[in-house]
């Protein structure tokens, strides 16, 4: 009995001991599952982090590189300039490669000390344009645009930027600077051109132009300084050119603010100037006249004047094979330039569009100064004629070799009823906004023509307005002065070949050759 309570009391403390040994047991098993699991998951971590490492390292290359090759080929003058000196310092050394361009530069200061025209064409506005692309455009170029409201936004409530115009290349004139940039998509060009003026503030210059030279490429043109603040002289004469010689679709008038010749055609088209009093638009007809001399001696151009004021063109009349100073001469010219309009048209009629000037069918060339004492203050029936005549040949008489060029004060409609007949214009300073729009066309004065703040200085005579080829803004030219002693030269110069013209008295009208 007492045997059987001894094995009795013994059995749980051995099941204890089992069940502890039993929970050592499965903690142990399961450290050591769980070391082993740490060690394969950590090496699995280890390796994927390589892997990412290594990915992000290659992807960090292929983007180096890819903007190395971008770089190189957008900018490939500048990286092969770079890779060339290199190239040289590790072939030479240093010491020879600065005595080389010591000499170099010696060699264009000399250059440009005997001939600055060539030094200007083939290596100074080549440096500008690599120095100020470098110095100034590119590094300040997006702030520029963002402040300019040039870039492009997502539409929505996510105003992410899209992108952003970039420069594509720089040319640098010696008062104008060209920055040829392209667009990205939701820019447009007129987007361009409502920012001109912050663009201008932005670099500091005078003025800024836009040219579109494609879809989706622009120049944007800033002025350094003003070239035509001084006086541009006039043609020279030559007496040995001959009139064929002269190019009537490209006539010397001027210099633009490019420091570039300024041309104007006589072909095909109609001329009216805008100016107040003594701005100087009777520089335009002393210097197209002057350009064409040749011309005008051999009898390819036939000059003809209408001078109600009997002062400025009369002082140059020997020039005009047909000049008058009243009403009834105005109108007999026209009516004559009508009848060779009309003998012209029926000549060609089947057979051209235009006509070929000769001797036989020369360009009349007609000098039509304030146009307002005729078509509005000479009476109602000197302007209902007027306007008829002047508004057939505006219409009709361009192809057929007559060219009307027109100077009117106030270029209002009731005192210049056909000024949009006009296909051409010219707008020198004038008093007010509005004037600036009734020559050139509407909202000229918000593309950039000042006429209206032209100076009333020495310095302002002859600046003017015209809109060039290619050019979306207008451009702004000065002509060609032409001083008394000029007038009377040019007047010798086309009379020396003929014989010289007999002048009727103040207030009649010559024969019309």
């Amino acid at each position: 009995m007492g045997i059987v309570l001894a094995a009795s009391s013994a059995t749980p403390g051995s099941a204890n001991v089992l069940l502890v040994l039993g929970v050592v047991a499965a903690g142990a098993t399961a450290f050591f599952v769980m070391r082993w699991l740490g060690k394969v998951l950590a090496a699995v971590l280890e390796i994927a982090a390589v892997i990412f490492l290594v990915c992000k390292a290659i992807k960090s290359v292929g983007v180096a590189v890819w903007w190395v090759l971008s770089t190189i080929r957008r900018f490939w003058r500048t990286s092969a300039g770079v890779l060339a000196l290199a190239y040289l310092v590790s072939l030479v050394g240093w010491v020879p490669l600065v005595i080389a361009l010591v000499t170099a530069a010696l060699g264009c200061v000399v250059w440009w000390h005997e001939h600055v025209t060539t030094f200007e064409r083939f290596i100074s506005r080549r440096l500008r344009s690599w120095w100020l692309r470098w110095t100034i455009y590119q590094p300040r170029w997006k702030n520029w645009v963002r402040s300019c409201g040039l870039a492009v936004y997502a539409r929505g409530e996510n105003l992410a930027e899209l992108g952003l115009p970039s420069i594509k290349a720089v040319r640098s004139g010696p008062s104008w600077d060209e920055v040829i940039v392209r667009l990205v998509p939701g820019l447009t060009v007129e987007d361009v051109e409502q920012s001109t003026r912050a663009l201008a503030v932005a670099r500091g210059a005078d003025r800024c132009l836009v040219r579109q030279l494609g879809p989706s490429t622009v120049s944007l043109d800033f002025q350094r300084r003003d070239v035509l603040a001084s006086l541009v002289d006039c043609a020279t004469l030559d007496v040995d050119a001959a009139g064929t010689d002269v190019d009537l679709e490209r006539v010397y008038a001027g210099l633009s603010e490019y420091s570039r010749p300024w041309h104007v055609p006589l072909l095909a088209c109609h001329w009216l100037v805008g100016a107040e009093s003594r701005a100087g638009k009777n520089s335009f007809t002393w210097q197209v006249l002057r350009s064409v001399a040749p011309a005008l001696r051999d009898g390819l151009v036939v000059a003809h004047a209408i001078d109600p004021k009997g002062v400025e063109l009369a002082y140059g009349r020997k020039v005009f094979t047909t000049y008058t100073d009243t009403a009834a001469g105005a109108l007999e010219l026209l009516d004559h330039l009508i009848d060779i309009a009309n003998a012209r048209k029926a000549e060609l009629r089947g057979k051209a569009r235009k006509v070929v000037i000769s001797r036989e069918q020369p360009l009349h060339l007609v000098e039509f100064d304030e146009i307002a004492a005729l078509s509005k203050y000479a009476g109602s029936q000197v302007k209902a004629k007027l306007d008829q005549r002047v508004g057939l040949l505006l219409t009709q008489a361009a192809a057929l070799g007559v060219c009307l060029r027109g100077y009117v004060q106030d270029p209002a409609k009731d005192t210049v009823a056909f000024r949009d007949l006009f296909t051409r214009r010219l707008c020198l300073r004038v008093p007010t906004e509005q004037q600036v729009d009734m020559v050139l066309g509407d909202d000229a004065v918000k593309r950039g023509a000042w006429a209206h703040r032209i100076p009333q200085t020495p310095q302002g005579k002859g600046v003017g307005y015209v809109f060039g080829e290619g050019v979306r803004e207008p451009m702004r030219v000065r002509i060609g002065w032409n001083s008394d002693p000029s007038i009377k030269e040019l007047e010798q110069y086309v009379t020396a070949r003929g014989q010289v013209l007999a002048l009727p008295a103040a207030g009649q009208t010559d024969a019309v050759a």
